[in-house]
């Protein structure tokens, strides 16, 4: 008997004074262990980056919608349009000059912030690949954001190259907030099962999708084309009709235009079946485990219907360039509860490493 209670004590001793090392004989789990603290300065970067990009996107629907999208040189105009404003480093005071400039300065913010964790990361971070890797591949795409921006100028908004420019930001902004939540540590991971995981991520694709087709159908529009010769695009291709489409559902064939806009509704249609059927899923297994991320998934419903509501009124209301940027706007939140959605149910679980280290 003295001697059990002589290893009952005398054990934890001996371990606390000969810590394992992270390489040492406790194997993957034990490294697995020592997570690195992630700096709280380092998190509220991250999430300041992912704010930054969502004004940035909303920002350019407003530049979109008030014909400011070549406000700083025609299309062909060269350098002179892009990076500079009408040949200056700074425009003048003329609202479309302004909002175009306007956008290019946050875009530049938020460049700036994405390059500071990149450094951050790689030099800080040593042992979080992840975020190392995600915030370098929203890096290198930022970059061919940058020179995307300016062929759509140079090429007088052409429709493909909105759309392309428009699911870049959305990229690039799944990007960002997978690595803030990768930083702010614990996820749901390895719970959920596989189907779960598998509809997430076609859910977040389909949302992705509608976007992209949501923004060519936008560029099909003359808005900002100095030259455009057109003043109907596909947003009316239906008419005032919803959910219907010129007396029936999908009458493609009628015309290029047409065509455009069902196939944006087409997509709006799965999205909107996937993001129900995920979200009654999610709920269900989250109130059995008595998981908070059902709670998201009620979000994700919410934010749908108000979607498909703006979407609506878009076409039943003609024209109104605020409930255009509120349909953008909407749909920006749709894809990041999607993503952040799908981040939880497949991401690897995190332990809890040692508490968060100030700046």
């Amino acid at each position: 008997m003295k001697t059990v209670m002589s290893v009952g004590i005398d054990t934890p001793t001996k371990r606390s004074s000969k810590p394992r090392a992270a390489g040492g004989g406790g194997g993957s789990d034990a490294r697995s262990n020592l997570l690195e603290p992630i700096p709280a300065g380092f998190r509220r970067l991250s999430w300041t980056a992912v704010t930054a990009v969502f004004l940035l996107v909303i920002l350019g629907g407003v530049v979109r919608v008030s014909d400011s999208g070549l406000g700083c040189g025609p299309a062909g105009s060269g350098t002179h349009g892009w990076p500079l404003c009408n040949g200056r480093l700074v425009p003048g005071l003329d609202v479309n000059h302004v909002l175009e400039y306007s956008h290019r300065i946050v875009a530049g913010i938020s460049s700036l912030l994405i390059i500071a964790l990149v450094l951050w990361a790689w030099r800080r971070l040593t042992a979080e690949t992840a975020i190392k890797r995600l915030t370098a591949a929203a890096l290198g795409l930022v970059v061919f954001e940058a020179v995307l921006g300016g062929a759509t100028v140079e090429y007088d908004l052409h429709e493909l190259l909105v759309a392309v420019h428009l699911g870049t930001a959305m990229i690039i902004l799944a990007l960002l907030l997978a690595a803030a939540r990768a930083a702010s540590r614990g996820t749901t991971a390895g719970l959920w099962p596989s189907g779960i995981k598998r509809l997430a991520v076609a859910t977040s694709v389909s949302v992705w999708a509608t976007i992209v087709a949501g923004g060519y159908m936008s560029g099909t529009q003359a808005y900002g084309r100095a030259a455009a010769d057109q003043t109907f695009g596909a947003r009316l291709a239906c008419g005032a009709e919803f959910p219907g489409c010129l007396g029936g559902w999908f009458p493609f064939g009628r015309s290029e235009m047409t065509d455009v806009h069902l196939a944006h509704r087409a997509l709006m249609y799965v999205t909107a079946i996937l993001v129900l059927t995920l979200a009654a899923l999610v709920l269900r297994h989250a109130r059995a485990r008595g998981d908070r991320l059902g709670r998201w998934a009620l979000v994700a419903t919410g934010v749908l219907g108000l979607q498909i509501l703006l979407g609506a009124l878009n076409v039943v209301l003609d024209k109104s360039g605020w409930l255009i940027i509120a349909h953008l706007a909407t749909g920006t939140i749709l894809w990041i509860v999607a993503v952040s959605l799908t981040i939880s149910v497949t991401g690897r679980p995190r332990a809890q490493g040692p508490p968060a280290r100030p700046i």
